[in-house]
Protein backbone atom coordinates (compact mmCIF):
# COMPACT_ATOMS: atom_id res chain seq x y z
CA UNK A 1 0.00 0.00 0.00
CA UNK A 2 3.08 2.15 0.06
CA UNK A 3 2.00 4.91 3.05
CA UNK A 4 -1.51 5.06 2.16
CA UNK A 5 -4.20 4.33 4.96
CA UNK A 6 -6.20 1.69 4.14
CA UNK A 7 -9.13 4.09 3.57
CA UNK A 8 -7.41 4.96 1.13
CA UNK A 9 -5.97 1.75 -0.54
CA UNK A 10 -8.10 -0.07 -3.14
CA UNK A 11 -9.32 -2.65 -2.03
CA UNK A 12 -10.85 -5.60 -3.34
CA UNK A 13 -13.85 -8.17 -1.87
CA UNK A 14 -13.50 -11.52 -1.75
CA UNK A 15 -16.09 -13.51 -1.27
CA UNK A 16 -15.62 -16.73 0.19
CA UNK A 17 -17.63 -19.48 -0.60
CA UNK A 18 -17.98 -23.09 0.76
CA UNK A 19 -16.46 -26.31 -1.60
CA UNK A 20 -17.95 -29.28 -0.48
CA UNK A 21 -14.99 -31.10 -2.44
CA UNK A 22 -12.84 -30.17 0.09
CA UNK A 23 -12.63 -31.69 3.18
CA UNK A 24 -10.16 -32.27 6.47
CA UNK A 25 -9.90 -35.81 8.21
CA UNK A 26 -8.09 -36.15 11.18
CA UNK A 27 -5.81 -38.69 10.70
CA UNK A 28 -3.92 -38.98 14.61
CA UNK A 29 -4.38 -36.85 17.38
CA UNK A 30 -1.72 -36.33 20.26
CA UNK A 31 -1.05 -34.89 23.33
CA UNK A 32 1.28 -31.84 23.05
CA UNK A 33 3.37 -32.03 25.59
CA UNK A 34 6.27 -29.63 26.55
CA UNK A 35 9.93 -30.85 25.74
CA UNK A 36 11.10 -28.63 28.73
CA UNK A 37 8.61 -30.29 31.44
CA UNK A 38 6.22 -27.79 33.67
CA UNK A 39 8.10 -24.83 35.42
CA UNK A 40 6.22 -23.30 38.20
CA UNK A 41 8.77 -20.50 37.98
CA UNK A 42 7.39 -19.34 34.40
CA UNK A 43 3.80 -20.70 35.55
CA UNK A 44 4.33 -23.49 32.80
CA UNK A 45 2.10 -26.38 32.70
CA UNK A 46 3.41 -29.49 31.76
CA UNK A 47 1.22 -29.54 28.33
CA UNK A 48 0.13 -26.83 25.65
CA UNK A 49 -3.31 -25.96 26.66
CA UNK A 50 -4.78 -25.09 23.47
CA UNK A 51 -4.33 -24.46 20.05
CA UNK A 52 -5.81 -20.74 18.58
CA UNK A 53 -4.06 -20.99 15.06
CA UNK A 54 -0.82 -22.61 13.31
CA UNK A 55 1.54 -21.21 11.12
CA UNK A 56 5.07 -23.00 9.31
CA UNK A 57 8.02 -20.92 10.43
CA UNK A 58 11.37 -22.62 9.06
CA UNK A 59 10.61 -26.65 9.56
CA UNK A 60 8.62 -26.20 12.50
CA UNK A 61 4.56 -25.36 13.08
CA UNK A 62 4.62 -22.53 14.92
CA UNK A 63 1.12 -22.60 17.32
CA UNK A 64 -0.42 -19.84 19.34
CA UNK A 65 -2.77 -20.36 22.32
CA UNK A 66 -5.57 -17.82 23.49
CA UNK A 67 -5.26 -18.91 27.05
CA UNK A 68 -1.60 -19.16 27.65
CA UNK A 69 1.55 -16.92 27.44
CA UNK A 70 3.50 -19.45 25.43
CA UNK A 71 4.37 -19.75 22.10
CA UNK A 72 4.96 -23.18 20.56
CA UNK A 73 7.18 -24.83 17.91
CA UNK A 74 6.46 -28.56 16.75
CA UNK A 75 8.74 -30.39 14.55
CA UNK A 76 6.51 -32.79 12.38
CA UNK A 77 8.86 -35.45 12.32
CA UNK A 78 9.87 -35.83 15.81
CA UNK A 79 6.88 -34.70 17.54
CA UNK A 80 8.87 -32.72 19.84
CA UNK A 81 7.54 -29.92 21.44
CA UNK A 82 9.33 -26.45 22.61
CA UNK A 83 7.97 -23.78 24.69
CA UNK A 84 9.09 -19.99 24.10
CA UNK A 85 7.92 -18.08 26.60
CA UNK A 86 6.28 -14.74 26.13
CA UNK A 87 5.46 -11.39 28.66
CA UNK A 88 3.64 -12.55 32.24
CA UNK A 89 0.28 -11.20 32.76
CA UNK A 90 -1.20 -9.61 36.01
CA UNK A 91 1.45 -11.13 39.03
CA UNK A 92 3.33 -13.20 36.84
CA UNK A 93 0.83 -15.52 35.03
CA UNK A 94 1.15 -16.63 32.17
CA UNK A 95 -2.03 -19.59 32.21
CA UNK A 96 -5.26 -17.33 32.08
CA UNK A 97 -8.61 -18.90 32.78
CA UNK A 98 -12.12 -18.51 34.82
CA UNK A 99 -10.91 -20.83 38.41
CA UNK A 100 -7.85 -18.22 38.71
CA UNK A 101 -10.23 -15.37 38.27
CA UNK A 102 -7.48 -13.73 35.61
CA UNK A 103 -8.63 -14.47 31.84
CA UNK A 104 -9.03 -10.77 31.37
CA UNK A 105 -5.08 -10.42 31.43
CA UNK A 106 -4.38 -12.71 28.95
CA UNK A 107 -2.80 -11.68 25.60
CA UNK A 108 -5.63 -13.57 24.02
CA UNK A 109 -3.82 -14.72 20.55
CA UNK A 110 -6.07 -15.85 18.14
CA UNK A 111 -4.78 -16.04 14.45
CA UNK A 112 -1.72 -15.98 13.02
CA UNK A 113 0.95 -16.42 9.64
CA UNK A 114 4.23 -16.08 8.52
CA UNK A 115 5.73 -14.06 5.86
CA UNK A 116 8.47 -13.50 3.87
CA UNK A 117 10.36 -10.26 4.44
CA UNK A 118 14.04 -9.16 2.95
CA UNK A 119 15.54 -10.37 6.59
CA UNK A 120 13.67 -13.90 6.51
CA UNK A 121 10.19 -15.16 7.62
CA UNK A 122 8.14 -13.54 10.10
CA UNK A 123 5.73 -14.89 11.81
CA UNK A 124 3.37 -12.61 13.45
CA UNK A 125 0.36 -13.76 15.83
CA UNK A 126 -2.40 -11.67 16.35
CA UNK A 127 -4.37 -10.75 19.50
CA UNK A 128 -8.13 -10.60 19.41
CA UNK A 129 -8.36 -7.19 19.82
CA UNK A 130 -11.40 -6.97 22.40
CA UNK A 131 -9.71 -5.20 24.81
CA UNK A 132 -6.74 -2.50 24.53
CA UNK A 133 -4.48 -5.42 25.60
CA UNK A 134 -5.00 -7.52 23.30
CA UNK A 135 -4.43 -5.05 20.58
CA UNK A 136 -1.06 -6.85 19.88
CA UNK A 137 1.17 -8.66 17.78
CA UNK A 138 3.45 -11.22 18.39
CA UNK A 139 6.47 -10.81 15.87
CA UNK A 140 8.56 -13.57 15.49
CA UNK A 141 11.76 -13.73 12.93
CA UNK A 142 12.87 -16.97 11.41
CA UNK A 143 16.38 -16.27 12.01
CA UNK A 144 15.72 -15.62 15.74
CA UNK A 145 12.66 -17.69 17.10
CA UNK A 146 13.61 -17.81 20.78
CA UNK A 147 13.63 -13.82 20.84
CA UNK A 148 9.68 -12.48 20.10
CA UNK A 149 8.43 -9.17 20.36
CA UNK A 150 5.16 -7.89 21.18
CA UNK A 151 4.25 -4.69 19.40
CA UNK A 152 1.35 -2.58 20.06
CA UNK A 153 -1.14 -2.22 17.41
CA UNK A 154 -4.04 0.14 18.72
CA UNK A 155 -3.70 2.01 15.25
CA UNK A 156 -3.95 -0.93 13.13
CA UNK A 157 -7.18 -2.50 14.81
CA UNK A 158 -8.84 0.82 14.71
CA UNK A 159 -8.27 0.79 10.96
CA UNK A 160 -9.85 -3.02 10.52
CA UNK A 161 -12.62 -1.55 13.25
CA UNK A 162 -13.23 1.56 10.63
CA UNK A 163 -13.03 -0.47 7.57
CA UNK A 164 -15.41 -3.24 8.23
CA UNK A 165 -17.89 -0.27 9.55
CA UNK A 166 -18.46 0.66 5.58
Amino acid sequence: MGGKALSEATVSIIQAKRDPALKAIVQKRISLFYSQGADLSNDRPAHVRAGSSLSWLGDKLALVQDDANFLVFIDPDSLTVEAITLAAGEAGARQFDDLRGNKRFKLDLEACTTVPTPNGDLFLAFGSGSMAQREQILMVQASDPTTPTLKQASALYAQLRAYTSL
